[in-house]
């Protein structure tokens, strides 16, 4: 009786440890937008981060897809980063034609910077290319012996 509860038990903990997968359609209440936009493109390039490291991004076509998974660590301090540099913003980003962006998004509300090349908050551009660099895809090499 006592093995097959605990086996109940151990069960129960390991089915409620599964971390949960998002969809495009059931994104959680809470995730960090970033990404760029202006110039000639009429729609932002915006990536969404969940807490347990899914990525997915929104281009030109506004489909939005998974295009990447970093470990749950990382994101987890990524959230904490925004947070601690969001609250020691001195003050509002100057956004322009050409502009990159940060947002934390939870339920209703918004906790966005955006700004240029001019005027911005250094901490805030440091963990934005930070994740960039996450979300880059690689390049591959164009073949200079074929015409």
């Amino acid at each position: 009786m006592k093995q097959s509860l605990v086996v109940l038990i151990l069960f129960i903990v390991l089915i409620s440890c599964k971390s949960v997968t998002y969809t495009p359609s059931t994104m959680p209440s809470e995730y960090l937008a970033f990404g760029y936009g202006g110039g000639f493109n009429p729609y932002p390039v915006e990536f969404f981060m969940m807490k347990n490291g899914q990525i997915f991004s929104t281009g030109l076509s506004r489909d939005t897809i998974e295009c990447i998974r970093i470990k749950k660590g990382v994101a987890k301090q990524a959230f904490k980063n925004y947070y601690s540099a969001y609250n020691a913003l001195k003050g509002p980003g100057v956004p322009e034609n050409v502009y990159r962006f940060v947002d934390l998004k939870k339920d209703t509300t918004s906790k966005r910077y955006t700004w240029s090349n001019k005027n911005y908050d250094k901490t805030i551009d440091s963990l934005y290319h930070v994740m960039k660099k996450m979300v880059q895809f690689p390049v591959v090499p164009q073949d200079s012996t074929k015409k």
